[in-house]
């Protein structure tokens, strides 16, 4: 009785609520345009790269199966883009396998450098970014790692990290997924939203913004890992340039709760 008395509480709210200005720090609004990733419009070419260890190995008929959920997200999102007025074209992705001597993937990022240096051949993800830019014409290479591993102690089936040089600039920003216990491209979906600057709306702590963003937004990729894009998530990762009422009520309501 009590939730359905605070749902019918911030229902009520979001009807009278009178539009206010966020303040741009909000937590919500921290990884809009953060890292190199930052143009989910025009010609998007993903960048798939299949990571072996020795102990957890992917076989080319297990990297095919996982095919079909690929296009599954790009379509997805191509359709969520035309529904905000945004041209958006995922379909020339790629896929590359690498195999790395290290069981391990430690919270240091070892494994991440190692990629770097002994298969990309890059100083950093944003020279990888500007080289794939000019060889694929494309406006966009965000890049994804498919690792055949059960997933991680915390139970995260995916992750998406920015990381910062030691000169104060983003320069990194990758998503990876544990695929040990299957693929469903929903999670793909979900965190290339991450990388282009969307948040979670789910409770890490039972903050109380789930119930808020499930009061103004209904179904979310940034809650349920469905193909839907609320509107507040459309202005963070640069599809619309407005906060509508409803993204601006959801930040007022849930500032200083993570």
């Amino acid at each position: 009785m009590l939730k359905l008395i605070s749902k019918i509480f911030i229902a009520l709210l979001i009807l009278t609520i009178p539009f206010e200005v966020t303040a741009q720090n909000h937590w919500a609004l921290m990884a809009r345009n953060l890292g190199p990733s930052r143009t989910l419009r025009g010609k998007v070419s993903m960048m798939v790269v299949y990571v072996s260890t020795p102990q957890y190995r992917w076989s080319e008929s297990e990297i095919k199966s996982t095919f079909n959920r690929i296009w599954e997200a790009a379509y997805a999102m191509e359709s969520e883009a035309r529904r905000y007025g945004v041209r958006l074209n995922m379909q020339d992705w790629k896929y590359y396998t690498v195999s790395m001597p290290m069981e391990h993937f430690s919270t240091d990022l070892s494994w991440y450098w190692y990629l770097m240096h002994n298969f990309f051949r890059v100083e950093n993800m944003q020279a990888y970014h500007n080289a794939m830019r000019r060889i694929e014409n494309a406006d966009d290479t965000p890049i994804i790692f498919m690792l055949k591993r059960p997933n991680d102690p915390g139970n995260v089936i995916g992750r998406t990290q920015v990381v910062t040089t030691y000169a104060g600039n983003w320069n990194e920003e990758f998503s990876f997924l544990f695929c040990g216990q299957g693929f469903y491209g929903n999670y793909l979906f979900h965190e290339l939203m991450h990388q282009y600057g969307a948040m979670d709306f789910y409770d890490y702590n039972h903050e109380g913004v789930q119930d808020i963003a499930r009061q103004c937004f209904g179904r979310t990729c940034m809650i349920d890992n469905e193909y839907v894009v609320d509107p507040l998530t459309a202005y963070l990762i640069g599809w619309i340039n407005y906060l509508p009422k409803n993204a601006q009520i959801f930040l007022n309501y849930t500032a200083g709760r993570r």
